[in-house]
C-alpha cells in the first residue's frame, strides 16, 4: 500500500498524531482492539520518529501520505477518522477513550457479503447446482451492442 487511497472501500482509517512515543494512544487502541477489528478499522499512529499501525507493514510512501494528511488538517486536529468512502467522518484534538468508543458505536460492524449465499446453500442443496449453472451461462452482450443489433436492417 502506497497511500491512504489504497485502503478506500476496504477499511475505515483512524489517523492519530501522537506526541513522543505514542504509548498513550497505543494503550487506548489496544483496549478497543476487538471493536476496531470488527469494524474493519486500520489505525496509524504517527510519532516523531515512526508510524505504528495494526497493519503488518507500513510502506514508506503510506507513512508519508499519513503525515501529509495529518499536517493538512485544520487547527489542532490530532485524530482523524476516515470512512470507507474516503471522506472524513470525525476530527478531534486528542484521542479520548469515550469519544473513540462513541465513534466505534456509530460505525457499522463489518458484514461478510457472501454470508447469505452460504446460509442459503446449506438450507437448499439444489442451490449449489443452480449457482454453478448460473456461473457457466454464456456472457451476455452489453446493452448497447444489443440495441444496435436490433436497429440494423436484415
Amino acid at each position: 500500500m502506497n497511500s491512504l487511497s489504497d485502503l478506500q472501500w476496504k477499511n475505515r482509517v483512524l489517523l492519530i498524531k501522537a506526541s513522543s512515543d505514542g504509548s498513550g494512544a497505543m494503550e487506548i487502541l489496544n483496549r478497543y482492539r476487538q471493536e476496531i477489528a470488527e469494524r474493519d478499522i486500520v489505525w496509524l499512529v504517527a510519532t516523531d520518529g515512526d508510524i505504528r499501525s495494526n497493519l503488518e507493514e507500513v510502506d514508506p510512501a503510506l507513512a508519508a501520505s499519513v503525515r501529509e494528511t495529518l499536517r493538512n488538517q485544520p487547527g489542532q486536529t490530532r485524530v482523524v477518522l476516515i470512512g470507507k468512502d474516503g471522506g472524513v467522518r470525525d476530527r478531534s484534538e486528542q484521542l479520548d477513550p469515550e469519544r473513540l468508543e462513541n465513534m466505534l458505536e456509530v460505525q457499522p460492524v463489518g458484514v461478510d457479503p457472501t454470508r447469505h449465499l452460504r446460509v442459503l446453500a446449506e438450507w437448499y442443496p439444489g442451490l449449489r447446482k443452480a449457482r454453478r449453472l448460473f456461473n457457466q451461462r454464456p456472457k451476455q452482450t452489453p446493452v448497447l451492442a444489443r440495441s444496435q443489433a436490433r436497429q440494423t436492417p436484415e
